[in-house]
């Protein structure tokens, strides 16, 4: 039996190597993978939106979970689930936020989930293989958003 969250991890996959924004590969852009993962999934977001505009959008449609616990056991039963966090949100303030997708899987020190990302800077990239807490800074990780898109993408 396949993984519940596999077309999500299939979406990222294919994702990875694509540009949502022409010129610019998605590994280098966090809010054009995240929008190209959600259009793989029939899930709608602003095409024109950057990582603040995203966190903007994130109202109908979806919702906003307590932790990343409860953000990486949502991401294992085929809803599409986002960490998000504002550029004025950041400590200190930046002028971008970052956001990613989150997969189900192992917890970094018990409250992180695993997550795919794009980013100009190496170390906010992912694959599936960093977490929220590495991938953010300590000043910043515990305030990331998650939020889970109501509808459920796999398995429908």
């Amino acid at each position: 039996m396949a993984n519940l969250d596999q077309c999500i991890l299939d979406a990222a996959k294919a994702a990875w190597g694509e540009s949502f924004l022409k010129g610019t590969p998605n590994t280098n852009n966090c809010s054009g993978f995240v929008k190209s993962v959600a259009a793989k999934l029939g899930v709608p977001l602003p095409a024109t939106a950057d990582a603040d505009g995203i966190a903007d959008a994130l109202s109908a449609g979806w919702t906003k979970l307590k932790s990343g616990i409860e953000a990486a056991r949502s991401a294992g039963t085929g809803h599409l689930v986002l960490a998000v966090l504002k550029g004025a949100d950041h400590n200190p303030p930046r002028h971008h936020g970052h956001v990613g997708v989150v997969v189900a899987g192992a917890l970094y020190r018990d409250a992180y989930p695993k997550l795919w990302c794009g980013s100009l800077g190496g170390q906010a990239q992912s694959q599936g293989d960093k977490s929220v807490g590495e991938v953010w800074n300590r000043a910043d990780r515990d305030s990331v958003a998650y939020y889970e898109y109501t509808a459920t993408v796999c398995g429908r």
